[in-house]
């Protein structure tokens, strides 16, 4: 019996970060349920590819800035060879956020690595921190498998932020 019940909580405690760990920066781009955006990088396919896959879940707008409201994200590249990252989500507490590309590590990778790092990028602008491998928004140097698009804890996440 008690080998029963050590062995259920051991499983239980593998399962209990997978099951209700959220994983929030506390702190994001998002104004009023919406990022407006403004800048420029050479990643337009990726940067498009992050936009759209976020959009598509329907509870932050992302869209360019215009003339009636306020940035709240600057998109721009940057060419930092001495760094790791290929990209790079900032928060200001004053100011506007930016996502600076980073155009020594990106040109090295191929088109489907270059969305998988926009939409990482733009989910910590969404507010959303690292978590499990599988996951978009799983730490780049940490992760094993292969995705772009927000999978099952991301969507959580997301959802946990904006219910």
């Amino acid at each position: 019996m008690r080998k029963s019940v050590l062995a259920i909580l051991s499983i239980m405690l593998l399962l209990y970060p997978l099951i209700t760990f959220a994983h929030f920066l506390g702190y994001s781009a998002v104004d009023g349920r919406e990022i407006r955006w403004e800048g420029s990088t050479k990643y337009n396919d990726a940067k498009n590819h992050s936009i759209n896959i976020w959009n598509a879940l329907r509870k932050v707008t992302i869209a360019p800035d215009d003339w009636w409201t306020a940035s709240d994200l600057i998109l721009k590249d940057v060419n930092r060879c001495d760094v790791t990252w290929g990209a790079q989500y900032s928060h200001y507490a004053i100011g506007t956020d930016d996502i600076a590309y980073n155009i020594c590590k990106m040109d090295a990778v191929n088109d489907f690595n270059k969305r998988k790092i926009a939409a990482h990028e733009m989910g910590h602008a969404l507010g959303l921190n690292h978590s499990f491998n599988g996951q978009v928004m799983c730490a780049t140097t940490l992760c094993i498998g292969n995705v772009n698009t927000p999978q099952s804890h991301d969507i959580a996440d997301y959802n946990g932020i904006y219910p």
